[in-house]
């Protein structure tokens, strides 16, 4: 996926962006930049989107995203005030003069399909916590700690698929694709349809989903239908809703569709599950 870009203005002044987000939700927002972001969540769930890669994240997820990567946290909004994560965005050059940071930047270069760690280091995530505690100077050698410990981690999981990586500098009509992304997110509770869609962009339904797939990785189903189930997965883990009413706000008009759907994605019940 291609997004538009988004400039990190206070890292023409400084090697290493370092901020925290507190707040209800996280909303579509898919943008990409040229800097490394390494982001830690804190508290929160919801579906993370990196690439062509859609999975649900929760507390504790920590994934480093690569140059020009396109990526986005939704939350649903199950609990008020329960969003929050550390992020650091860095710019990759800022290691290439340093022979002995090789192994950082072959992690950084492996980023290109984004890195999701499954377990991190309790010192990594100590780090993170402490992070805003250092001056600029020690944020820059503490990154590099950081770096070097993740490099040396075997559980860590590429997301985005290597045929995605390699294309997505070539995808046409960023601006286009966000607001299309934006919207499917937005409406998940809605009946969605190819012709609905090819309606909202002023395509042809076959044009539309030529386009989708181009620039996406997945087709419009596939992606409407994987988005939505990532979405019931919340619901039923952290609602009380019933599976039916999970079903209807997920934009399924019949509850035997969602379970076969929710089956073939998932592989389990969504019963199962709760």
């Amino acid at each position: 996926m291609k997004a538009s870009i988004e400039e990190i203005e206070i890292l023409a002044h400084r090697s290493v962006n370092y901020f925290k987000l507190k707040q209800e939700s996280f909303d579509p927002y898919w943008h990409f930049h040229p800097e490394i972001e390494l982001t830690l969540i804190l508290n929160g769930s919801g579906t993370r989107f990196v690439g062509d890669s859609i999975a649900r994240y929760e507390k504790k997820d920590l994934v480093l995203v690569g140059s020009n990567l396109p990526h986005q946290w939704i939350s649903e909004n199950i609990h008020q005030g329960q969003q929050e994560a550390i992020v650091i965005q860095f710019a990759p050059s800022i290691f290439e003069a340093f022979p002995e940071c090789n192994e950082i930047i072959e992690l950084l270069k492996t980023a290109s399909r984004g890195l999701s760690f499954t377990h991190p280091p309790a010192f990594v995530i100590k780090s993170l916590n402490r992070f805003h505690t250092y001056n600029p100077i020690q944020q820059i050698g503490k990154l590099m700690d950081l770096l070097q410990v993740l490099a040396q981690q075997q559980s860590y999981t590429k997301l985005c698929s290597k045929t995605y990586a390699l294309q997505a500098q070539k995808m046409q009509s960023p601006h286009k694709l966000k607001k299309v992304l934006n919207y499917i997110l937005s409406n998940l509770n809605e009946k969605l349809t190819v012709s609905h869609m090819a309606e909202y962009t002023y395509m042809a339904p076959q044009s539309f989903c030529r386009w989708f797939k181009r620039n996406t990785g997945h087709s419009f189903i596939t992606f409407l239908n994987t988005s939505r189930m990532e979405k019931a997965t919340q619901l039923i883990k952290e609602s009380d809703l019933s599976i039916k009413e999970i079903a209807y706000s997920c934009g399924f008009e019949h509850v035997s569709h969602f379970n076969r759907t929710f089956k073939r994605i998932k592989g389990i019940k969504p019963t199962s599950l709760r």
